[in-house]
């Protein structure tokens, strides 16, 4: 069951997916509107295991709301995974609707990185997840997330 986000200051929460999307300051017009489930097909770099989010970034300009493609300064997007996801030697992508494949989240271009949670500092997580990544985007083609091989 997809949850509502949580919106708070610049910062809007999808908790039931483990989805966190963070707007620095002067991006105050933008906001995430989920989309109907989708599973994009397997290509041959990426086979998403598990679907995180369908989602699109909308900025709102004279009362219109319009898709957010580009981000100056850039935003980020922390995505959680759970224990089944299995992370040793699997990577987190988006679905490029541009290019109809699969891009994967890299250290190198959106500083993505996943990591375990630390035991002492989430040991009051009650939920399925155990460990998160950060990406650092500054553009975004109206993706599906996903953890696969």
């Amino acid at each position: 069951m997809a949850s509502k986000p949580t919106v708070r200051n610049r910062i809007v929460d999808f908790d039931t997916e483990g989805v966190t999307f963070i707007f620095p300051p002067g991006l105050d017009d933008l906001f995430v509107l989920r989309k109907p489930p989708f599973k994009p097909p397997p290509d041959k770099k990426f086979v998403a295991k598990r679907t995180v989010i369908n989602v699109k970034l909308l900025r709102v300009q004279n009362g219109e709301a319009e898709p957010a493609t580009t981000f100056d300064p850039p935003i980020q997007i922390e995505i959680h995974y759970k224990k089944e996801d299995d992370i040793d030697g699997k990577e987190c992508a988006f679905w490029s609707t541009g290019t109809k494949r699969w891009e994967k989240f890299t250290s190198k271009v959106h500083g993505f990185d996943p990591v375990k949670y630390d035991s002492k500092i989430h040991k009051n997580r009650k939920d399925d997840f155990v460990g998160f990544g950060v990406a650092t985007i500054s553009d975004w083609p109206d993706p599906v997330i996903g953890w696969g091989p």
